[in-house]
């Protein structure tokens, strides 16, 4: 799959980095979201960020229907209950260790870096608000971000040790998950291009400082 990156003042201003989406590609994210199959997202990126996307939403598809976020510990409801505001997060365990990028880092989920959590806010179905321009920002949000140096690399396993997403989802019943495949499709996508773009040059760095040992020694 090539990579093709969104662009707009904002990215470029702050070093953030999408995804592009063409027509294409967003048939193929709707095509998902109607049957939640890997497989779908597998023709048109890799095996890894395609189980990582698969995961996280359908952990966030789980803990809104089942948990019950309107009334959840942690959310903030507005006045007339027709709106929940929360945080979804996909514990690290819910991952096949042989397809993640980035090591396990659960405990730094109030930093907002290196984890898979996001703030949401979702409006009820027949509110006033619904359907009435309630949607996530793609202009100043969901990006990955390169720049902020909060990245390393564990030298155990060569995966990311920490980075900086922002994921931010906001729309009704019927749009808030339409909207989170289009973010996880920009921002996972990007950080699993750095971490192989990093994790090559680390590689031929290393090999590099083997074969000058090899020639101080010959």
């Amino acid at each position: 799959m090539e990579q093709k990156y969104y662009w707009n003042d904002y990215a470029v201003e702050h070093g953030a980095r999408a995804a592009f989406i063409t027509d294409e590609i967003q048939k193929v994210l709707d095509k998902y979201v109607e049957t939640e199959d890997v497989k779908v997202l597998e023709s048109i990126m890799d095996e890894r960020p395609a189980h990582v996307i698969d995961v996280i939403y359908k952990e966030s598809m789980r803990t809104y229907n089942e948990d019950d976020p309107y009334g959840g510990e942690g959310t903030i409801l507005n006045e007339d209950g027709n709106s929940f505001t929360t945080a979804f997060h996909t514990n690290y365990g819910l991952f096949d260790k042989n397809k993640v990028f980035w090591v396990n880092d659960d405990d730094l989920v109030e930093m907002h870096t290196g984890f898979w959590s996001f703030p949401i806010t979702v409006w009820k179905r027949g509110s006033r608000e619904y359907g009435n321009s309630q949607s996530s920002n793609f202009t100043y949000h969901n990006f990955f971000y390169p720049l902020r140096n909060l990245f390393s690399f564990d030298e155990e396993t060569g995966l990311l040790d920490n980075f900086y997403q922002d994921i931010d989802i906001m729309g009704d019943e019927d749009g808030w998950y339409k909207d989170l495949i289009k973010a996880l499709y920009r921002v996972v996508l990007p950080i699993y291009w750095f971490w192989k773009k990093e994790k090559k040059y680390s590689e031929l760095h290393i090999d590099e400082l083997l074969n000058n040992i090899k020639n101080d020694t010959d």
